[in-house]
């Protein structure tokens, strides 16, 4: 992915290849979404929205909600808008994401774009745990910009 400057983001950047993440993943609440701001997480609610850039923010929404399971299935949906709340469009997006404690990729996943500026990336968690995802995103009429989560897959409550 290509590198871009810290003030184009609301995460902090690193080079490609690395976690997208801080060294500790969060535990506190293993059901939570994370973003990852200046190398630390800060609890996200699902379908809460993002300020990444002047030009663009995103609202982060997970389904199933919270993800549970020894692995899962789950889709990432991010819903870009611009700074009068309206649709980007047409954006192209790059996702690479890996377990954060016990590497197994880098992965990569197919994203499709539905109406309105919805962004629909699957995730295939392979294994219980923190995942770290950083996503590249490449609007059309606006700077590009990093956006940087810790997606928690919780064992089932017995």
């Amino acid at each position: 992915m290509p590198e871009q400057d810290a003030a184009l983001s609301a995460t902090a950047t690193q080079p490609a290849g690395q976690a997208a993440s801080p060294s500790v993943a969060p535990i506190e609440n293993p059901s939570q979404l994370y973003l990852i701001l200046d190398r630390e997480p800060r609890p996200l609610e699902n379908g809460e929205s993002v300020q990444l850039t002047d030009e663009l923010g995103v609202r982060i929404t997970l389904a199933p909600y919270p993800p549970v399971g020894l692995s899962a299935q789950v889709g990432l949906d991010l819903y870009l808008f611009d700074p009068a709340g309206e649709p980007v469009r047409d954006a192209a997006i790059e996702i690479s994401y890996d377990m954060l404690s016990m590497p197994h990729g880098p992965f990569q996943s197919a994203i499709s774009e539905h109406e309105n500026g919805h962004y629909l990336i699957s995730l295939d968690l392979i294994m219980f745990g923190a995942w770290g995802l950083e996503i590249q995103i490449l609007p059309d009429r606006a700077a590009p910009a990093r956006l940087r989560i810790v997606v928690v897959l919780a064992l089932p409550e017995e």
